[in-house]
């Protein structure tokens, strides 16, 4: 582990704060790809916002010529001490990442970066897919073409399933620093409660100084939960929160293929 003055300073700053609205503790999943200088510049300027320890994965997988960066851990360590912030590296087999454990309990967010090419490779799911449908704790899924940082205006995907609530709670470190916030109705079912709930999770929102924005998204053209991706369009949005139920082809509220459309990025948790 390596860290600069100016961590030292900030750490120091902190001694025995326990606001749950940092992320203390993340980890970044590389796999040595294209957007791996974009996937590191990001997640770095993320810990450095939230005096986090960030960790770098390098997941050794089968990659397509020309698209693998000479010095992935290179890459990583000038980000690092770039951002002055607290850092660990480690290289694991595919196999390994099965073993989530080793991570999930210790890291408070994980990021990987989507591919730009099909999300199956050599017959398997992409890491940033596998990811999605394995690990359980909060996840950002970069777009491969990078993001702005740092994300400060976000849409939350809302159908008042329980999986939205636990994500809004995980994303709570996101949205206290956001400056606009907007909740989409995703529920195509009218006779359901989702905006009631909303309503109540924006007045909860508004207790920790939260405006948070409502709005009813039309089912038409596929669905509403496709319609959450031109609507964060339309708001500006530089993040996207959903829940992460991996069934029937849906992220939460998000549709797979959604999802591999996506140009902002997508945070999750189940």
């Amino acid at each position: 582990m390596h860290q600069s003055a100016a961590a030292v300073e900030r750490r120091e700053a902190h001694e025995g704060d326990t606001d749950p609205s940092y992320f203390r503790d993340m980890v970044v999943f590389l796999d040595g790809g294209g957007a791996l200088a974009r996937t590191v510049e990001w997640t770095a300027g993320l810990a450095r916002e939230h005096d986090a320890h960030l960790t770098g994965v390098l997941v050794d997988e089968e990659e397509p010529p020309g698209l693998v960066e000479k010095d992935p851990r290179a890459v990583f360590e000038a980000a690092a001490r770039h951002h002055g912030i607290r850092w660990a590296w480690r290289r694991v087999s595919r196999r390994q990442v099965v073993d989530l454990a080793t991570f999930g309990p210790f890291a408070d967010l994980a990021v990987v970066a989507r591919r730009p090419w099909p999300r199956r490779v050599s017959g398997r799911l992409a890491l940033s897919e596998f990811l999605a449908l394995v690990y359980g704790g909060p996840t950002v899924l970069l777009p491969p073409a990078g993001a702005a940082f740092p994300p400060r205006r976000i849409v939350v995907g809302w159908n008042a399933a329980p999986d939205d609530t636990l994500t809004l709670g995980r994303a709570m470190p996101l949205l206290e620093r956001a400056e606009g916030v907007e909740i989409a109705l995703v529920d195509r079912d009218t006779r359901s409660r989702s905006p009631e709930t909303a309503a109540c999770t924006a007045r909860d929102l508004a207790c920790r100084g939260i405006a948070a924005q409502l709005r009813q998204l039309s089912s038409d053209s596929g669905g509403a939960g496709r319609a959450l991706l031109p609507r964060a369009a339309a708001f500006g949005a530089d993040l996207l929160v959903v829940g992460a139920r991996a069934r029937s082809q849906l992220y939460g509220s998000l549709p797979r293929e959604a999802l591999a459309e996506a140009t902002v990025p997508v945070f999750m948790c189940r």
